[in-house]
């Protein structure tokens, strides 16, 4: 059957796209670290569970302070307040 074949192509390619996302990411990440070893400073990566996004948190290593957290408060606390309010809009209506 074609339409089953060019499915299992499609996936096969879906999956090799996605593996290769995967590793070049790693490739990111690793060159990242690199570099950053030069600089007297550390990445914190954590996740907002409320917003669903992603904090990077830059310290300095001398100190622990942070020196910059993207995306900024202001950002995660509007993210969290249009969550909140999907709850109240739409579950009356859906």
């Amino acid at each position: 059957d074609r339409s089953s074949a060019a499915s299992d192509v499609y996936k096969r390619q879906s999956i090799n796209e996605l593996a290769q996302g995967q590793q070049d990411y790693k490739q990111a990440v690793n060159e990242i670290n690199s570099v950053l070893k030069k600089i007297p400073t550390s990445l914190h990566f954590q996740k907002d569970e409320v917003s669903n996004r992603f904090i990077v948190n830059v310290t300095d290593l001398a100190t622990g302070d942070v020196i910059r957290s993207l995306p900024g408060d202001a950002v995660l606390r509007i993210a969290r307040q249009l969550e909140s309010l999907k709850g109240i809009i739409f579950d009356d209506k859906f």
